[in-house]
């Protein structure tokens, strides 16, 4: 298994175009999710998490801050890349934010 590197990013970010290709690929093309649902106003907003293989995105998740409540959601690891525990340790990255 290859090293794995977990970064947090705001918008703009160089990671973005690589997180929604992610994204769209897990969640449009494998599970059927509207693409025009996927993308949101809430990503202008949210602190987003990814993994990288060497610089590769391979995983992402988003947290959206908003009063005293922290939402999780958009984990998304490629398929490729699962059962590797990426996604519980992207998780406790984003938890400890």
């Amino acid at each position: 298994m290859s090293k794995i590197t977990y970064l947090s990013y705001r918008l703009p970010s160089p990671y973005w175009q690589a997180s929604c290709q992610v994204r769209l690929d897990v969640f449009v093309a494998e599970q059927g999710v509207p693409a025009e649902l996927e993308l949101d106003e809430w990503d202008q907003k949210a602190h987003h998490f990814i993994a990288l293989d060497a610089d590769k995105v391979v995983a992402t998740l988003r947290i959206i801050l908003q009063d005293d409540t922290a939402k999780l959601g958009r984990l998304a690891v490629l398929k490729t890349f699962r059962r590797q525990g990426i996604a519980t340790q992207l998780m406790h990255h984003a938890m400890q934010f």
